[in-house]
């Protein structure tokens, strides 16, 4: 059995190129592109027998395991894979990463890039929580036409798509605070 890895297609790289790629048929940033090799052997059909084992979850092994002890979840530790040390802010808006704290009394992992990505991810979120609020609130109207209830329904949609990608992280700033027909806000 044959696995084709294709890395891209780019003419214009080489294995001499300077923008150079993860080779994952040898789990190795320098392989095939260090060498002469041309094609690169990333890009070419390996066999399988060549590519490491993929590990398991911690929880497809214990539930191969019979009435696991905690000896068995510190075994399996060691035997599955583990999550990354790295992850993207989660202000959506972001693309820098966050690392899992490291070294004696590392501290607690940080969510965001910067204290400035949390600050403008809570207000985001509140203002976008406070007008799904708002706008249920006047669908809850009983002399509502039918017309503007479809309006509204349209217009919540929105917030309410765009606050899934601002997910409740237990601390911040509150949301913002008015009842319909009110003028505070």
């Amino acid at each position: 059995m044959l696995i084709t890895l294709v890395m891209g297609t780019d003419k214009s790289l080489s294995p001499s190129s300077s923008q150079a790629r993860f080779c994952r048929a040898e789990a190795s940033p320098y392989c095939c592109w260090g060498s002469r090799e041309y094609p690169p052997r990333c890009l070419t059909s390996i066999p399988s027998a060549e590519v490491a084992p993929l590990k398991r979850t911690l929880q497809t092994y214990l539930q191969s395991v019979a009435d696991p002890s905690a000896t068995d979840v510190v075994r399996g530790l060691d035997e599955t894979v583990q999550p990354g040390t790295g992850y993207r802010c989660l202000n959506p808006v972001c693309d820098q990463m966050c690392a899992w704290p490291s070294g004696y009394a590392a501290g607690r992992p940080t969510r965001f890039c910067s204290r400035s990505r949390r600050q403008m991810f809570d207000r985001v979120q509140a203002r976008l929580a406070w007008e799904v609020d708002t706008l249920e609130a006047w669908l809850q109207q009983a002399d509502l036409l039918a017309k503007d209830r479809a309006v509204l329904e349209r217009a919540a949609g929105q917030p309410r798509w765009a606050l899934e990608r601002y997910p409740d992280t237990g601390v911040g700033v509150g949301r913002p605070t008015s009842s319909p027909g009110s003028s505070s806000g």
